[in-house]
């Protein structure tokens, strides 16, 4: 698979985040990809990424994207005019493995203010900017000043999306991000840590009350639970059929303390707003536990 060099990537970025004014009463798009691709707009074959045209007109499109290869990809889009619309789109081998953004800008009757409206696949999605929670995608957000700033979108199960940007002033910026799915890798022999996102399945074990010559194969028994006390938290099915506990309210840095299993209850304590609940095991100890695969009862 042949790929952009990353200094082209990164430069591009740097640059093309921040939306220019094109002006002419025409609109733009920009569009940039990791695998070269054929830019196709409204069945009509443009050119190839990295793509640009500034001689558009202002309305909305149905966008293709065809890479040489990896997965296709179309959306549709609006331009405006004296605006440049730009779209990044990382390819995979299948639409879980790809992601990328839209940002489509477009002006606001109150030309003192700046508004970045975040919308998500998966939805919703957790939303911090220059650092702070935001709360959940779809979300509209006021931002204080038309200066730089860096998005980040994470999920359960899906990698962290950043993008820089800037809005300027009098101006709406849509901002649409697909997040890729978190790899599952299988474990090396002789481990039983998975790579899946915070989530496993059942260890079988052997019984001695099996036949002669067969092993019987039964599932790890689960701790028993005490009534529930609100306020708690049940956990929900998850994809591989156990939710990991850690020590922070972060899938990468947090420290793995234990594994907890669907249906089971704990005592909640607190929660953040990007979507984590902190709960209390049956040890004593306090953990975190991602809140997409929990239903909390106050």
């Amino acid at each position: 698979m042949r790929r952009l060099p990353l200094l082209l990537l990164v430069s591009w970025l740097l640059s093309g985040c921040a939306i220019p004014f094109i002006g002419a009463g025409k609109a733009g798009l920009k569009a940039v990809t990791s695998v070269p691709a054929t830019v196709i707009l409204d069945g009509k074959q443009e050119g190839t990424t990295p793509f640009e045209k500034t001689d558009l007109k202002s309305k909305t499109y149905r966008l293709q994207l065809i890479p040489q290869s990896g997965q296709p990809w179309e959306t549709t889009l609006t331009l405006h005019d004296d605006l440049l619309a730009v779209v990044e789109r990382t390819t995979g081998d299948n639409d879980q493995e790809s992601e990328g953004y839209i940002m489509e800008l477009e002006k606001i009757s109150d030309k003192t203010q700046s508004q970045l409206a975040v919308v998500t696949i998966p939805d919703p999605a957790a939303v911090r900017i220059d650092g702070q929670p935001k709360g959940f995608a779809p979300i509209t957000i006021p931002l204080a000043t038309d200066g730089n700033h860096e998005v980040i979108v994470s999920s359960a199960g899906y990698n962290d999306k950043k993008v820089p940007l800037a809005v300027p002033k009098g101006h709406k910026l849509t901002l649409t991000v697909q997040l890729s799915r978190t790899k599952i890798v299988s474990p090396s022999p002789g481990t039983t840590e998975s790579a899946a996102p915070d989530e496993t399945s059942i260890t079988p074990t052997p019984t001695p009350t099996a036949a002669k010559g067969q092993t019987k194969v039964i599932p790890t028994p689960k701790p028993t639970q005490a009534a529930p006390t609100k306020p708690y938290v049940e956990i929900l099915d998850t994809p591989t059929g156990w939710l990991r506990v850690r020590g922070e309210p972060n899938s990468t840095s947090g420290k793995e303390l234990t594994k907890i299993y669907p249906k089971e209850t704990y005592k909640f304590l607190e929660s953040t707003d990007n979507g984590w609940y902190k709960i209390k095991l049956p040890d004593g100890q306090e953990g975190w536990i991602s809140g997409k695969y929990a239903k909390l009862f106050r």
